[in-house]
């Protein structure tokens, strides 16, 4: 972990989860275009992240706080992924996954641990705070109708 450039970790981090999502698409029957959708939206994060800062240097002022943060959601929804795979999920409990990992991109400033030296990776970490607070919505809606029936 080191030696990666913290970026490149936000980025695998938005890959993870988006893995996370289309693993949900395949096990909760009546629910893949939801999932699938997040999962679209979470490689278009990555992609994004990419983009902003190829070819830069010293685009961040680096802090062991922001990898540590990083490593602590990576570990998190890699363990999802894993007992994903071998065991069933309602929709709830993935709901309740999703909004706890949104969540704590959100609660833990994840998108704000960085000081960007560029303006475009701060334009681009503004925007994927904005959506994912959108996500966060979109899966709190999601559970208050499931939760109403």
């Amino acid at each position: 972990m080191k030696n990666k450039k913290i970026l490149d970790l936000f980025e695998q981090n938005e890959l993870d989860v988006s893995r996370l999502y289309r693993l949900y698409s395949q096990k909760i029957r009546g629910k893949k275009k939801f999932w699938e959708q997040l999962s679209r939206e979470e490689i278009g994060h990555a992609l994004e992240i990419r983009k902003s800062y190829q070819g830069k240097e010293d685009i961040f002022k680096e802090s062991q706080f922001a990898r540590g943060t990083i490593q602590h959601v990576a570990d998190f929804v890699e363990n999802c992924i894993q007992e994903t795979k071998t065991k069933k999920i309602s929709h709830k409990k993935a709901l309740e996954t999703a909004l706890r990992v949104e969540q704590s991109f959100i609660e833990k400033k994840c998108f704000e641990l960085f000081i960007p030296n560029h303006e475009k990776v701060e334009a681009v970490l503004k925007k994927l705070n904005k959506e994912s607070q959108e996500h966060l919505e979109r899966l709190q809606k999601e559970f208050e109708k499931i939760t109403k029936k």
